[in-house]
């Protein structure tokens, strides 16, 4: 039932050193919310929202709790690799499981970020390499980066692109450039690529 859960769901799945933690982050509380059971990632008891609710299908607040508590504990536990679920199997609810998680991957986050920031921004293409390639490299990178929580302008990634080309290169993009102004166009990254 699990991995018919998790396919229908399509649930992330945390990376064991926590590089995704931004955009798992984010998808979890996301799909927690959808399936009405925020409160669990913010609360270790019974909420105000079950108590105000009081008893609905025949259930007291306090049983909708304990299921939604399983619920949201089998929606984290099927995204976790082993190593962190040993880390974090001694607590009791949703929300320490939760705030277990982002004690262990939020400062990761930062590292990772400034990591891929700077072989976005250092990255460079050898003479003899093939341009696709390192153009695709550096749009992986900028992905990593929107996936950590920093979006690259388009101005940014166009002096990334020509800053990272070989001089080779310097002929074509001066052509390039002198075209775009000479047509009142903006050169972005497609035009570069």
């Amino acid at each position: 039932m699990v991995d018919n859960l998790k396919y229908k769901l399509q649930l992330p799945e945390l990376d064991v050193d926590g590089s995704n933690w931004i955009t798992y982050c984010n998808r979890m509380q996301w799909i927690i919310k959808m399936r009405g059971l925020s409160d669990h990632l913010t609360n270790a008891t019974v909420s105000s929202a079950y108590n105000t609710a009081g008893d609905v299908g025949g259930l007291k607040p306090e049983q909708r709790w304990a299921a939604g508590e399983t619920a949201a504990s089998q929606l984290l536990g099927t995204t976790i690799p082993n190593s962190v679920f040993h880390k974090i199997k001694s607590v009791d609810t949703v929300k320490a499981v939760w705030d277990k998680l982002k004690e262990l991957f939020e400062g990761k986050s930062r590292v990772w970020l400034i990591d891929v920031g700077r072989k976005f921004q250092n990255t460079c293409c050898g003479e003899d390499d093939d341009v696709r390639v390192h153009f695709e490299k550096l749009a992986d990178l900028k992905e990593r980066l929107a996936a950590l929580g920093r979006t690259i302008s388009n101005e940014e990634y166009v002096s990334v692109l020509i800053g990272s080309l070989p001089t080779s290169y310097n002929p074509t993009i001066n052509t390039l450039t002198t075209s775009c102004d000479v047509n009142n166009k903006d050169i972005t990254p497609t035009i570069i690529i």
